[in-house]
C-alpha cells in the first residue's frame, strides 16, 4: 500500500511540472537586477537587454510563462501575447538559445504571436511578419499596463523627439500649437498641453511627460494634465533631455547634466566654455552628443559620467546621429553619410531616390524620407530605402499638396508602434494641420488626425 502511495504522488508532481501553453504561470524570482553590467548572453534565463540605471518600475502584475524546463517542441494553436520585462527591452533570437544572434529588441508591452514552444524559448511572430525566438519569462498572455524605462527611442531623439508612446497611448507633438495625445483603442485625440512655442525631445516615464519648449524643461503630468517647469537653461538654442529609469540627462547651453525628475541637478557631467552641448541621443551603454562650436562633432560617455570621446571630428557642419551600431551624418547641403560607428569611421555616402531630401528618419538600417527632384518639387513623396542600396520603395505621395486646407509641406513626425506617423501642413489663414500614419511597407494609410477641428474644438 505504502509503494502504490508514493507512485501516486510521484506521478501527480510529474503531471504538475508538464508545461501547456495555457497552464501559464508568474513568478518574478529569476528576473534579475537590471542594474547588472553583465551583457545579456550571461543571463540566459531572462534574455534582457543590459540596462545602464536601475530602474524604480513596478514588477507587472499578470501571468507569465517560466516554465524553466526543458522540453520538446510543444505546437499549440498559435495566440496573443505580450512582452513583459522588468524594464528594458528583451532578444528576440534566431534560434530557441541564449547564444544565437540577436534579430531584434521589442520593447515592453509589444505585441506578439506565440506560435511554439522549444524549450526554454517561444517561437514568436512580431513586426512585420518576422519570426524569432524569446525565453519563456519574458512573456505574458495579458497585457499589463507598463511603464517605459528608456523615454523614448534614440530614433525619435535623432529627428527631434517629436512623438512618443506608452502602453496603448501615442502622444504627439506640434509646432506652436501643443501636445496631443490618444488611445490606439480609441480614435478621438486629446489636447494635453496648449503651447505657442516649439515642444521638443517628448520623453514620457509612468503618469509623467517630460518637454522641453525651447530652453526650459517641463513636466507633463498626464493623468490631471498639470505642467510645470522643472529646469531651465539659459541659451538660445534648444535644448535635449532623455529619461532613463528615474534620471533626466539634460544637453544645452554649455553643460550635460544628470537630473532627477523633480528637475534637480543630481551630478554635472560636462561644463565646457568654447561649444554649445547638445542633441542627446542613446545604445543600451552610451550617452551620445554633439559638441558645436560653427562646425559639429560628435562624442560619446557612459551613463555614469565616465568618458568624453570623441567619434566624429570637428571638421564638417552637420548633425550627427546613431543607428544601432550605424552612425549617420548630414552636410549643411543635405548629403547624407553613413559608416560603422566607431572612432574616426570610414563614411559612405548615401544615394536617395530623389536628388532633394526634404525630411528623413532612420530605422533599423533604413532612411524613411521625403524626397524632391529639387526644392520646388511637388507632390512630395515618402520613400524607405536601405542606406547600402540605390533604389527606394515608394510608400506614400501627398495628394494634398493642392488642397486649400493642407497646402504641400511635409514632415516625417517618427515611428513608434511599428507606423510611421507624418503631417501634412499648410501655413495659410487659418493654418491647417492633418496627421497621418502608416504601417512600415506601406499599407494601411491611415488619417490620423485633422487638427483644424481639434483645434477649433480646443
Amino acid at each position: 500500500m505504502k509503494n502504490f502511495l508514493v507512485i501516486g504522488i510521484t506521478l501527480l508532481l510529474l503531471a504538475g511540472c508538464t508545461p501547456t501553453a495555457g497552464n501559464l504561470t508568474a513568478d518574478f524570482t529569476n528576473i534579475p537586477d537590471t542594474t547588472t553590467k553583465a551583457p545579456a548572453d550571461t543571463l540566459p534565463a531572462t534574455d534582457v537587454a543590459t540596462q545602464p540605471c536601475g530602474s524604480n518600475t513596478p514588477e507587472p502584475s499578470g501571468t507569465l510563462s517560466p516554465t524553466g524546463i526543458s522540453s520538446p517542441v510543444h505546437t499549440p494553436s498559435p495566440y496573443d501575447a505580450y512582452i513583459s520585462t522588468n524594464g528594458g527591452r528583451a532578444n528576440v533570437r534566431k534560434n530557441a538559445s541564449a547564444t544565437a544572434g540577436i534579430l531584434a529588441k521589442l520593447e515592453k508591452g509589444t505585441k506578439v504571436t506565440v506560435l511554439q514552444q522549444q524549450g526554454e524559448f517561444f517561437q514568436i511572430r512580431f513586426g512585420e511578419n518576422q519570426t524569432g525566438y524569446v525565453s519563456n519569462t519574458l512573456l505574458s498572455k495579458q497585457f499589463v499596463e507598463y511603464t517605459n524605462f528608456w523615454g523614448n527611442t534614440s530614433e525619435n531623439l535623432s529627428t527631434g523627439g517629436l512623438i512618443v508612446s506608452q502602453g496603448d497611448w501615442v502622444y504627439i507633438s506640434i509646432g506652436g500649437k501643443g501636445i496631443y495625445g490618444y488611445n490606439k483603442n480609441n480614435s478621438a485625440w486629446e489636447l494635453f498641453y496648449k503651447s505657442n512655442v516649439y515642444c521638443s525631445s517628448l520623453n514620457i516615464i509612468g503618469d509623467n511627460l517630460y518637454a522641453v519648449a525651447v530652453n526650459k524643461l517641463i513636466k507633463l503630468n498626464i493623468r490631471t494634465k498639470q505642467v510645470r517647469e522643472i529646469y531651465s537653461v539659459n541659451t538660445s538654442r534648444h535644448i535635449s533631455i532623455l529619461a532613463v529609469g528615474d534620471s533626466i540627462y539634460c544637453a544645452g547651453g554649455s553643460k550635460l547634466v544628470r537630473l532627477d525628475t523633480s528637475g534637480k541637478v543630481l551630478n554635472t557631467y560636462l561644463s565646457e566654455s568654447m561649444y554649445t552641448v547638445e542633441g542627446l541621443l542613446y545604445d543600451e551603454q552610451y550617452l551620445y552628443y554633439t559638441k558645436y562650436n560653427n562646425n559639429c562633432s560628435l562624442y560619446r560617455m557612459q551613463f555614469d559620467g565616465s568618458g568624453d570621446d570623441q567619434i566624429m571630428p570637428d571638421t564638417y557642419k552637420m548633425k550627427c546621429y546613431i543607428n544601432g551600431s550605424t552612425l549617420i551624418t548630414m552636410e549643411s547641403n543635405r548629403d547624407i553619410f553613413f559608416g560603422e560607428l566607431k572612432a574616426k569611421p570610414v563614411l559612405k555616402r548615401f544615394t536617395p531616390e530623389n536628388d532633394f531630401i526634404d525630411s528623413y528618419y532612420f530605422y533599423k538600417n533604413e532612411i524613411y524620407y521625403i524626397g524632391k527632384i529639387d526644392s520646388n518639387d511637388i507632390p512630395q513623396k515618402i520613400y524607405k530605402q536601405k542606406l547600402d542600396q540605390e533604389k527606394g520603395q515608394l510608400l506614400y505621395t501627398n495628394t494634398h499638396y493642392q488642397d486649400n486646407d493642407y497646402g504641400c509641406n511635409m514632415d516625417i513626425l517618427g515611428i513608434t508602434q511599428d507606423r510611421l506617423y507624418f503631417i501634412v501642413y499648410s501655413y495659410g489663414y487659418p493654418e491647417a494641420y492633418k496627421i497621418f500614419s502608416i504601417k512600415l511597407d506601406g499599407s494601411n494609410l491611415k488619417s490620423e488626425m485633422d487638427l483644424v477641428e481639434t483645434i477649433a474644438r480646443g
